[in-house]
């Protein structure tokens, strides 16, 4: 019916018998503008009163309706996001989210222009940046522009994009979406010192300021800083968002991406679909305990390194979710998910003759520290270090790591038990 009235208030014409047989007929009263006039006339009224209302007073309600209905669209189309996720958008936000939109479609539809091209300021040699790739890669520094074309050396620079993501994440410091795009941006691009002064005035929900939090500290700090402020950000966090970023069992086994397509997932993740949560989770602290590289330093980094890329993650799909206007289906996004969760940010792809190129995150997934066991076998668990490009990875800042040769031994003493371990130190 919303539709009609709007077609009807465009297209009627006053003083016409056309015109006025079409307000006739389209002109009902919804329940919130009965209610607008009785509030702003102190009495009751009811729909009735959209008949005998005089043409000065219909104009008024007309006014209201068309900005009721913009509004209405508007909220449709805003990409705010899941709120138990932490990036919605409050509605007096929601200009601030239009214009990220905005800045966030013109800087990833269409790649011949850069982003401050299409801010109205002219393309030229200021808003490109050419240097054969070296230090950009294939992708000028942002990968999330996609596949890499051959032969590619000018990329779009970043200044004007996220200038304008900073400018309204610092207007509207209450929207999750907003906060969390120019984090990402800032983050991205290695403007590092700005993202964290940035999340000190986060007025989002308070556990996913806490989450961006230790994201921008992830980058700089001591990686126990950052472990800190995800623990405290899961505490508070929704528990479907504990489920899906603290689930090891994205991470198991081999996994060929391009063998099963675009929808296929680890065979971990497929066995395990049907549990629940609580027994999702319980494994899942099992496996981090195992993958902890160094039990000499305190916190866990291959945890932190997990819960920093399904931060980055989600801030991906909420930007995805812009330029679509709509979330891709779940098995899209769960094949994703587990592309970029297992082997992190994407800095270096593999050429494959006759077939796309293939991400391989070389140099942040250097070693393997999650156990090779089955799903519903956690034992015993089985270690090695180096693994291939179908399996998880991490490179700590600390290393290089190697594999040490060890004996253990057991000794029973009285109710308790000794361990000793020994370890051959080759080389050098």
């Amino acid at each position: 019916m919303q539709s009609t009235v709007y077609r009807g208030f465009r297209t009627g014409v006053p003083g016409s018998s056309a015109g006025e047989a079409l307000h006739e007929r389209v002109w009902i009263c919804p329940a919130w503008i009965v209610y607008l006039h009785s509030l702003r006339h102190s009495e009751p009224a009811d729909a009735s009163w959209c008949r005998r209302a005089s043409e000065p007073e219909r104009s008024k309600m007309r006014a209201l309706l068309l900005v009721g209905l913009a509004a209405t669209a508007a909220l449709r189309s805003t990409p705010a996001g899941p709120s138990s996720l932490g990036a919605g958008s409050p509605p007096d936000t929601l200009d601030g989210v239009h214009e990220a939109t905005r800045l966030i479609r013109d800087r990833y539809t269409g790649a011949s222009r850069s982003a401050s091209a299409r801010g109205n300021r002219g393309a030229g040699t200021q808003d490109r940046i050419c240097d054969g790739g070296e230090g950009f890669l294939c992708h000028g520094g942002d990968p999330d522009r996609g596949e890499c074309n051959a032969n590619v050396s000018c990329h779009p620079t970043e200044e004007f994009f996220v200038e304008g993501l900073l400018e309204q994440a610092r207007k509207y410091p209450t929207s999750g979406f907003l906060m969390g795009q120019a984090v990402y941006a800032l983050t991205k691009f290695g403007h590092i010192a700005i993202a964290d002064d940035l999340v000190k005035t986060c007025q989002a929900q308070e556990w996913w300021c806490e989450a961006l939090r230790g994201y921008v500290l992830y980058f700089f700090a001591p990686i126990q800083l950052a472990e800190a402020r995800f623990r405290s950000a899961l505490s508070e966090a929704p528990q479907e968002v504990r489920c899906r970023w603290e689930d090891a069992f994205w991470l198991l086994g081999k996994w060929d991406q391009r063998a099963g397509g675009p929808k296929s997932l680890p065979r971990s993740r497929e066995e395990t679909a049907s549990w629940d949560c609580a027994t999702r989770l319980a494994a899942s602290d099992t496996l981090w305990g195992w993958a902890d590289p160094l039990f000499s330093m305190e916190g866990n980094d291959r945890w932190a390194t997990h819960i920093a890329r399904a931060v980055g993650l989600q801030l991906y799909e909420e930007l995805r979710r812009s330029l679509r206007g709509s979330d891709y289906p779940q098995d899209v996004r769960d094949h994703d998910w587990a592309m970029r969760i297992r082997r992190g940010p994407w800095d270096s792809y593999e050429r494959i003759l006759g077939q796309s190129r293939l991400w391989t995150s070389e140099e942040a997934a250097r070693y393997h520290f999650i156990p090779d066991v089955e799903p519903g076998d956690l034992s015993p668990p089985q270690w090695r270090l180096d693994g291939d490009i179908q399996e998880e990875g991490y490179t700590p800042d600390y290393g290089p790591l190697f594999e040490i040769p060890v004996q253990i031994a057991r000794f029973r003493d009285a109710d308790s038990m000794r361990v000793a371990a020994a370890g051959e130190l080759g080389g050098d």
